[in-house]
C-alpha cells in the first residue's frame, strides 16, 4: 500500500513538474496528507488555489489538512468555501459533520 502512495506521490510530482498549473495538485496534496506530511499539502493546496481560486476539491483537500492539525477555525473556513462554490459536495457536508462533532457541536433533535 505505502509502495503505490509513493509511487503514485512521484507520478503526480513528475506530472506537475511538465504541468505547473495543472488541477492534479490537489490529488497530489491529499496523497501527502494521506502520509502524514501535512506542511506539503497545504502548501501544494495554497499554491495550486492562485492559479484556480474556484477549486472546491483543492479547498476540501486543504479543509482535511486543517483538521488534521486540528486548526478547527481554518477547517472550517476552508469547508464553507468548499459548499458556497459546490453546495452539493456531499463529502464536505460530511467533513463539516464530522468538525461540529469534533468541536462539540452536538445538535440536539429535543
Amino acid at each position: 500500500m505505502q509502495e503505490n502512495i509513493t509511487a503514485e506521490i512521484k507520478k503526480l510530482n513528475d506530472h506537475l513538474q511538465q504541468h505547473p498549473t495543472s488541477m492534479l495538485f490537489a490529488r497530489l496534496a491529499d496523497k501527502y496528507l494521506h502520509v502524514q506530511e501535512i506542511d506539503k499539502a497545504i502548501d501544494l493546496c495554497q499554491h495550486g488555489l492562485r492559479h484556480h481560486p474556484n477549486y472546491s476539491s483543492a479547498y476540501f483537500v486543504l479543509a482535511k489538512c486543517f483538521l488534521a492539525r486540528k486548526q478547527y477555525d481554518e477547517a472550517e473556513r476552508r469547508l464553507k468555501r468548499v459548499l458556497s462554490l459546490e453546495p452539493t459536495f456531499l463529502k464536505a457536508h460530511k467533513l463539516y459533520s464530522d468538525l461540529m462533532a469534533e468541536i462539540g457541536w452536538a445538535q440536539s433533535s429535543e
